[in-house]
């Protein structure tokens, strides 16, 4: 199977997060970064890294919804099965 088709659905949930992980990848390893001082270096993976926190978190949620942990209203509100 051709690994670029190949997109288990465990790790779909996730796709938004590993965008944006390779995306400041590729940022980092361009020619307009390398020149960039550490600080700015700094600031950029700190505001795109909370960007990938947020998806990852995103992700999770969305993964426990589909599995019925939790459950989302369409306001977007959380709750919790009866147990």
């Amino acid at each position: 199977m051709n690994p670029a088709y190949w997109n288990p659905p465990e790790f779909s949930f996730f796709s938004d997060a590993t965008k944006q992980t390779d995306q400041m990848i590729g940022h980092l390893q361009s020619d307009n970064w390398r020149d960039n001082e550490h600080g700015d270096i700094e600031q950029y993976i700190q505001n795109e890294g909370f960007d990938v926190l947020r998806c990852l978190f995103q992700g999770y949620l969305d993964l426990k919804a589909k599995s019925g942990l939790i459950h989302v209203s369409p306001e977007g509100n959380l709750s919790l099965p009866q147990l």
